[in-house]
């Protein structure tokens, strides 16, 4: 794609290099390689866990959802500040279970209607123009689903792959958990609205 890029890392990059010592990498010192990646794999996903705990936290409504997933966002600085070999030992599996359930509890709060989609695979499935408001996507294969003007206000797109799915002439505004890997790698055009913490990708210009 012109002007952008499909891969973030959500700063976890950033983050794993300021765990080591300068000038240390894996090119520079094979020999630690497994371990700077190891770290990388736990940043990358400790930051992405962050980008939705961020957002979920505006969105709860109760006093409960929000002082837990505050203490979640408590948890995830603590980790991600731990020396590197503390850091690669850390079992994530607890600490994701948890941020899951009220990923999911804010989720289906802002959605009433919300029904759990058990057909996770619609890749290329054409939903042109198709009121799909408070829909749940979450972890959904929609590789080139065409989504060409639909109604979409609450639905929730956590971890759903949509590389190369059609979003011209959709406002996506109210969309719960985009992120801006997910963004970079569809096709959007000038009439295409995005929540205004994501950025536009410069390639839609021409569209």
């Amino acid at each position: 794609m012109k002007g952008c890029l499909a891969y973030d890392c959500f700063g976890a990059g950033q983050k794993a290099t300021r765990s080591f010592p300068q000038g240390v990498n894996w090119m520079t010192k094979p020999s630690d390689a497994d371990e700077i990646f190891a770290v990388f794999r736990i940043l990358f996903q400790m930051h992405q866990y962050l980008w939705y705990l961020l957002e979920a936290v505006g969105l709860a409504d109760d006093e409960n959802t929000t002082r837990e997933i505050e203490r979640l966002i408590d948890e995830n600085e603590r980790i991600t500040g731990l020396d590197v070999r503390r850091l690669v030992e850390v079992d994530l599996g607890g600490y994701k279970s948890n941020v899951d359930r009220w990923l999911k509890e804010v989720s289906f709060k802002r959605g009433s209607d919300r029904r759990e989609s058990k057909n996770k695979n619609v890749l290329g499935k054409n939903f042109k123009g198709a009121n799909l408001e408070d829909g749940d996507f979450t972890m959904s294969l929609m590789i080139a689903a065409n989504l060409k003007g639909c109604k979409l206000d609450g639905a929730n797109f956590l971890g759903a792959d949509l590389r190369d799915a059609n979003i011209k002439n959709t406002d996506l505004s109210k969309c719960l958990f985009l992120t801006q890997m997910q963004i970079n790698s569809v096709i959007g055009n000038k009439q295409t609205n995005l929540p205004l913490r994501l950025v536009r990708p410069t390639s839609w210009d021409d569209q």
